[in-house]
């Protein structure tokens, strides 16, 4: 009974679909679909000892980037793939891989160039030497060029996997009969139309115990079946565990808000979730489920619940349906400007990283939420407002560029604004070991304080009035000890948001 999760990750159109395809029913895929998030397929791979192989293949497109991580959180085969025709060079290559090693830093890379048979050029000694330097080659598993209409390349990659899988931990264990009774269970329970697709930790003990699972051994298949992808354990706070009987039912529930199809994207138009409409985006599931799959995405950081000083507005911000377009937030900006002139430009900077995860940026939007001035928001920023008694008295641009890696601040008014969000963007950053600052510039309208590294052992010395901002901008980055007075400042005054206007939540838009 191993199984082995396989998963396939690249740009869209890359050929992933095609190569599942191609392995499973060993022929051409002709007629071919943009993958809608996720697509699941199970394979018993031929004279192999009963070993089966698991297909995890995430669409390429961006929007679904950040709700593959859910997927992610197993031991697996990991697959990264593309067309060499599509691609200039491998800068987008390397986001889909990013995307992997931010939540599994140990994954074993494996890389795949297909279309070979229409004449894709394999990768040069230079580019993979390229890859050996970016990722080290204790990190590369392989690397395979392929081509899905005509086969070639594709039996030593399936060898390749085969022997890959064999070194997954828990693929040697003994598999009773009742793990077997048990998934065969699941597999069955999955067909039926009024199957759930969720159950508690307490209901999964009662359906292993009644497949002849012994109750001391409930944890451990649950722990191997989540490692095979059969299921997944979504804990949601210390008190509570959901287990996903279905993976693929699971992400149709997210694509059905958070996706490239023109069809679906009417429910979550500029981003926003009505809560009016949850029976119509999910009616194929129960009703009692779908509370459930919106606070789901509120737990996930998927999305946040928009409200005010005056309650809730009935809609969630879904970050992964954020424009990649910054004019209107551009326009709020200049419009701030605008109609505060009085404000005087504050410092402006700039924090370079080793890599930037693709989730630092909704964290970052959510806990900035509260002061983020509404329509603001778009996939790689914001504008925040600094307000005290109805009067505004700073606002700050936020942009944050994942393909180079760097977040910049532009602050007028006050630095208690500006502080803020640095230390919120810095606890962002929890939970990636990885990720280091490599440079920080401070700027005076142009003019730069202070340019330098990650090794601060005290804070640089400025002259004029704007030291003391250096080194409190310094230490909420984490990269100096604590200024002198920072405890008496810290209380004074905190950065508190407006919501300029309500989002526009009419059903037409």
């Amino acid at each position: 009974m191993p199984i082995a999760k396989i998963i396939l990750t690249g740009p869209p159109w890359a050929g992933k679909t095609c190569l599942v395809h191609r392995l499973v029913h060993k022929s051409f895929l002709k007629k071919r679909q943009m993958t809608p998030g996720v697509s699941l397929k199970s394979w018993k791979v031929p004279d192999a000892d009963d070993l089966e192989f698991l297909f995890y293949d995430l669409g390429g497109q961006p929007v679904y980037a950040t709700t593959h991580r859910l997927f992610l959180h197993t031991r697996a085969c990991f697959l990264v793939v593309w067309n060499p025709n599509a691609e200039h060079g491998l800068a987008r290559v390397h986001e889909y891989a990013r995307d992997l090693l931010d939540v599994v830093p140990d994954a074993l890379l494996t890389f795949v160039t297909t279309h070979a048979d229409e004449g894709a050029a394999e990768l040069s000694e230079d580019e993979l030497e390229t890859l050996r330097e970016k990722y080290g080659a204790q990190q590369i598993a392989g690397y395979f060029h392929i081509g899905n209409e005509d086969a070639s390349g594709i039996d030593g990659l399936l060898q390749h996997l085969v022997i890959l899988t064999g070194g997954l931990k828990g693929m040697d264990s003994l598999f009773l009969p009742s793990y077997k009774a048990l998934r065969d269970h699941i597999r069955g329970q999955r067909r039926e139309e009024s199957s759930p697709l969720t159950i508690t930790r307490e209901e999964w003990d009662r359906l292993a115990e009644s497949t002849g699972v012994q109750d001391w051994e409930c944890e451990r298949a649950l722990g191997l079946f989540h490692a095979f992808g059969e299921v997944l354990r979504l804990p949601q706070g210390k008190k509570r565990e959901d287990i996903v009987m279905s993976p693929q039912r699971f992400a149709n529930v997210l694509a059905c808000v958070i996706t490239a199809e023109k069809h679906r994207r009417a429910y979550s138009r500029r981003a926003l979730l009505r809560h009016s409409e949850t029976d119509r985006i999910w009616k194929d599931y129960d009703s009692h489920l779908r509370d459930g799959f919106l606070q789901f995405l509120h737990d996930s950081d998927l999305a946040v619940p928009l409200q005010d000083g005056s309650g809730p507005f009935g809609a969630s911000l879904l970050f992964p349906m954020l424009s990649d377009m910054s004019g209107e937030s551009n326009a709020v900006f200049r419009n701030l400007r605008a109609s505060y002139p009085e404000i005087p430009q504050g410092l402006t900077v700039k924090v370079k990283f080793n890599s930037l995860p693709r989730l630092f940026g909704q964290r970052l939007q959510r806990r900035l939420m509260r002061m983020t001035e509404a329509n603001s928001w778009w996939r790689e920023g914001c504008v925040t407002v600094l307000q005290e008694d109805d009067t505004v008295r700073g606002f700050a641009r936020v942009g944050y560029h994942r393909r180079v890696s760097e977040l910049c601040v532009e602050n007028y008014g006050p630095s208690i604004l500006l502080e803020d969000i640095l230390y919120a963007s810095r606890m962002c950053l929890v939970g990636f070991p990885g990720v280091t600052i490599e440079e920080v510039q401070i700027l005076d309208d142009g003019t730069p304080l202070f340019v330098g590294g990650s090794q601060i052992s005290i804070a640089p010395h400025s002259e004029g009035g704007r030291a003391q901002e250096v080194r409190d901008i310094l230490y909420r980055l984490g990269l100096v000890g604590e200024p002198a007075g920072a405890e008496e400042a810290k209380g004074a005054e905190e950065a508190k948001g407006q919501l300029g206007w309500v989002p526009d939540l009419s059903p037409e838009i």
